[in-house]
């Protein structure tokens, strides 16, 4: 598995994928490169979805590795793994089946959330010793608690645990927030309010698949400001230190718009399964949106539409590449 470090750099004769003119003088090269060494017992992020962390201090990457259940870590310089964190399905140490995110806070403290722990938070020591349960389920909630399953389901900040929920139906939505507040110390939980990310008429149109339902956080540490993204919101949130949000647009212009399902989602059965994945193929998305401390700046990466050609041209090679296209966008 390789992680490219991208760099900033002048256009030099360089073609977009997407049909779209723009004047930017920026592009994308490659700024170096880091090889992690996966084992036999290691899944590939691309089958099954992929949950990084980066330690800045101990310069390691953390990675959910969905087969074997269990945490990797791996010398970023290296790129060997050195250390397994075992997460168990059974027993007094018990995480969850699947577990399905991870925040390490320190040498000492993991968090770990499954979907399929009916709405359990568990912290864990890295020798995979369970330290602590919490119930993120309210008593007066009938739908559990679903956090994202990708990168950015889970951020830290002064003693609070954020994590970032799925949000569709109203129905399905515990106290009709996207984001779950945990005080650490006390277990208190707090949903925090917050502008809806798309319209309300358009809430049950949202696809149930998590990477359109799911959405994402980042942490500026440096001023104490807590990002919001959510796949189908051309703009994100941003919350400051005393708890006020604002609106950044930031539409990408390779998104001519956001599409939301034509029906509602519980409308769906098998029947129109066909129509369903038909028409998520042509729904872009905003994946996530990451803070660079270094640089202070954030990127939002987005996924374009579903480009048949390329698609074609991966099916005629019988290689595993990247058929879908994304768009990059940095802001201060």
């Amino acid at each position: 598995m390789v992680v490219m470090l991208l760099l900033l750099s002048p256009l030099k004769g360089f073609q977009y994928a997407a049909d779209v003119n723009t004047n930017y003088p920026y592009g994308i090269k490659e700024g170096g490169k880091t090889t992690l060494h996966l084992d036999n017992q290691t899944v590939h992020p691309w089958i099954l979805g992929s949950y990084f962390q980066y330690l800045p201090k101990e310069d390691k990457v953390a990675y959910l590795n969905r087969r074997g259940s269990n945490i990797k870590l791996f010398d970023r310089s290296s790129g060997d793994i050195v250390k397994t964190v075992p997460l168990a399905s059974v027993g007094p140490n018990k995480v969850g089946n699947e577990p399905s995110a991870f925040y390490w806070l320190n040498s000492d403290s993991i968090f770990v959330f499954s979907n399929l722990n009916n709405g359990r938070l568990s912290l864990i020591h890295p020798s995979g010793t369970k330290l602590k349960t919490y119930e993120l389920q309210a008593k007066n909630d009938t739908h559990f608690v679903e956090v994202s399953e990708v990168s950015g389901g889970m951020v830290y900040s002064n003693g609070h645990l954020y994590l970032a929920l799925r949000c569709h139906e109203f129905e399905k939505m515990p106290s009709k927030s996207c984001i779950l507040s945990l005080e650490i110390a006390s277990g208190k939980l707090t949903y925090i309010e917050h502008p809806l990310p798309v319209p309300e008429a358009s809430m049950s149109k949202i696809p149930v698949d998590s990477r359109y339902s799911g959405s994402r956080l980042s942490y500026n540490k440096q001023m104490d400001q807590l990002i919001f993204n959510f796949p189908l919101s051309d703009n994100f949130q941003v919350r400051n230190e005393a708890g006020d949000w604002s609106e950044v647009e930031a539409k990408s212009v390779y998104f001519k718009e956001l599409k939301f399902l034509k029906k509602p989602m519980s409308t769906y059965g098998i029947p129109n399964a066909n129509d369903y994945r038909d028409e998520l193929r042509f729904m872009p998305r905003y994946t996530s949106i990451v803070y660079d401390p270094y640089r202070k700046v954030y990127y939002r990466i987005g996924r374009l539409i579903f480009n048949k050609k390329l698609y074609l041209r991966r099916k005629s090679l019988r290689k595993l590449k990247v058929y879908e296209e994304f768009s990059i966008q940095v802001f201060n």
